[in-house]
């Protein structure tokens, strides 16, 4: 597996600037990516790993139901 992190700061005239994180998460058999941007960068890494985490939760759900399939149970 292979964790891509590219982080972009946008400068402004003022005093703050605003980053951007962008993160894909690459393996053979998956591929997820996941962004975001705040003023304060480890905000903006914290939200970008929360995100990639969620994609991976919905991943894993979809191949659980299709592993199990779409026929009801009998009683």
């Amino acid at each position: 597996s292979k964790l891509i992190v590219d982080v972009h700061k946008f400068v402004k005239l003022g005093a703050r600037a605003k980053y951007s994180v962008h993160m894909r998460l690459e393996d053979p058999s998956i591929l997820l990516t996941a962004e975001e941007a705040d003023w304060e960068l480890p905000k903006a890494l914290h939200k970008t790993i929360a995100n990639l985490q969620e994609e991976l939760r919905k991943k894993s759900r979809k191949e659980v139901s299709s592993k199990m399939g779409s026929k009801p149970f009998s009683v």
